[in-house]
């Protein structure tokens, strides 16, 4: 991904409610279950939670953040989704390091921790979280709960910053 074909990474606004609905419901079953879409609501109608959007020229095409409830606590990945139609496009990739660099740019965490499911496990172990526990079918039939988690040492928060700017990103707002 180069600048010219990055989308803008940016905070989430009460308008992008209805696409970032529709990015939820594009990854209903695989990835979310129909149950979900009530907390999904919930939290991006009052969670007070940094939330992010990645808005392209077709519109809302990823949403995610994070939230931390207090210095040195880990930070917690939270409702982080691509289109399904925008899968294995990268899109993943920065909606990820831009969460991690916003998280990294504020120099309270020491870790970031995430609940998933064994379908996108293997995407966050190769930007080096580690796997802490698995619930078998934790979210409903066929959907394993996996929990992670990624300490933010000094080399893991230069590659973030770094990896972010390689790949076009600008700090959310700028």
């Amino acid at each position: 991904m180069t600048r010219s074909s990055a989308p803008e990474f940016r905070p989430y606004l009460p308008a992008d409610r209805r696409q970032c609905l529709e990015v939820f419901s594009s990854n209903v079953p695989r990835y979310f279950r129909d149950h979900e879409r009530s907390e999904f609501e919930t939290f991006i109608d009052s969670s007070g939670c940094p939330y992010f959007v990645l808005a392209s020229p077709e519109g809302i095409v990823g949403c995610g953040g994070y939230g931390l409830r207090e210095a040195g606590a880990p930070a917690d990945l939270c409702w982080g989704m691509v289109a399904a139609a925008h899968h294995r496009s990268r899109l993943g990739e920065f909606l990820l390091l831009g969460r991690l660099e916003a998280i990294v740019r504020d120099q309270v965490a020491a870790s970031v921790r995430l609940v998933t499911s064994q379908h996108t496990d293997g995407f966050f172990r190769r930007y080096g979280f580690e796997v802490r526990g698995r619930v078998v079918d934790g979210y409903g039939p066929g959907l394993d709960k996996v929990s992670m988690d990624l300490a933010l040492t000094p080399d893991r928060r230069r590659w973030i910053r770094n990896r972010w700017h390689s790949i076009g990103g600008t700090p959310a707002g700028d």
